[in-house]
């Protein structure tokens, strides 16, 4: 599975927080905001690249053997005294017994559960597929930008050079805007539509890796009453010799077998609860793309003729086209 398609769509997320800073604030504050949070983006995609390969990994530690463990004994005792006394043995009885146990077969519930988690991330790339869809879309907006930048610009330099404002000027501007307001709309459906689908993945995800903590336990449990067990039983015998020094080896087995998978949950969970978060930062930037060019529109509106040239000098469209220009490059 390939996860730099992740990479640019979580990156493309920024942009577009990036895009409404720069219409409304100037491109400095976006340029402050884009330098503090790109690392942190780039670093979550990481995470989640390595996401499937954790699962692997567990896999691959709780499928190592418990077992068989041979376990052997014997001894010899006085059965039978002279019957005349003092304590003379005239007959030994020596005893041995062995059993061999396998306790593997406790790790199987948490095999099968990571092996449904492997699963499911592997559908990754199907659960991608709109998010993809809104990426192979960014060239034509980046491209409907152009022009409405275009047009709004033009209007600003007619302005600057004396001519207005009036009212055909602030209906262009309005129309622009709204225009790119809709297209911009009509990306963030697509995009919306995808993380919602990539939303659906990480919780299933977030869902695995709690039953898998929880399956970890029930092993671990499994494997420590089957031991009980077998040494409540054993305890009728009567040779003893060694058994417990054998069951503490099994016990020291159990503990590193558990120390182990207990590691390697940690780097599943940490690489999922990273994935959650930039999924999370994503969903946080559309939100805002939306809320942000609406309050653009709004400013439009309530803006009088005369103050016109001043409101278009507040927008720096020719970064946020540049940016547009660089996302759509960048597929």
């Amino acid at each position: 599975m390939k996860f730099t398609a992740v990479g640019r769509i979580l990156v493309s997320g920024l942009m577009i927080a990036f895009f409404t800073a720069v219409v409304c604030f100037g491109p400095s504050n976006g340029a402050i905001a884009q330098s503090q949070d790109v690392k942190a983006y780039r670093e979550a995609v990481d995470h989640l690249g390595q996401f499937q390969q954790a699962i692997v990994g567990m896999r691959a530690v709780a499928g190592e053997t418990l077992g068989p463990y041979p376990i052997t004994t014997s001894c010899t005792w006085c059965s039978e005294y002279a019957w005349w006394g003092l304590g003379l043995c005239t007959q030994n009885t020596t005893q041995s017994w062995a059993v061999n146990v396998d306790f593997t077969w406790t790790r199987q519930g948490l095999l099968q559960l990571l092996e449904q988690a492997q699963q499911n991330a592997s559908s990754f790339s199907r659960r991608y597929a709109p998010t993809q869809a809104w990426i192979n879309s960014l060239p034509e907006f980046s491209r409907k930008f152009d022009v409405m930048a275009s047009t709004v610009s033009a209007i600003q330099e007619e302005i600057r050079a004396g001519i207005g404002p009036d009212d055909r000027q602030h209906n262009t501007v309005k129309q622009a805007l709204q225009a790119s307001s809709m297209e911009l709309d009509q990306s963030l459906s697509l995009l919306q539509s995808g993380t919602r689908a990539l939303a659906a993945f990480l919780q299933e995800q977030s869902a695995y890796r709690e039953a898998i903590q929880r399956a970890i336990g029930r092993a671990d449990q499994s494997a420590q009453a089957a031991l009980a067990n077998l040494q409540a039983q054993s305890s009728a015998q009567r040779c003893q010799d060694g058994i417990e020094a054998k069951y503490n080896g099994i016990r020291a087995d159990f503990s590193r077998s558990i120390q182990s998978i207990s590691g390697t949950f940690q780097a599943l969970e940490g690489t999922s609860r990273s994935a959650e978060k930039s999924l999370a930062l994503l969903l946080g930037s559309v939100v805002s793309a939306q809320t942000d060019l609406k309050t653009v529109l709004n400013l439009v509106d309530t803006t009088q003729n005369d103050q016109l040239g001043s409101f278009l000098e507040r927008l720096h469209l020719n970064a946020a086209k540049q940016q547009w220009q660089a996302l759509a490059n960048a597929r």
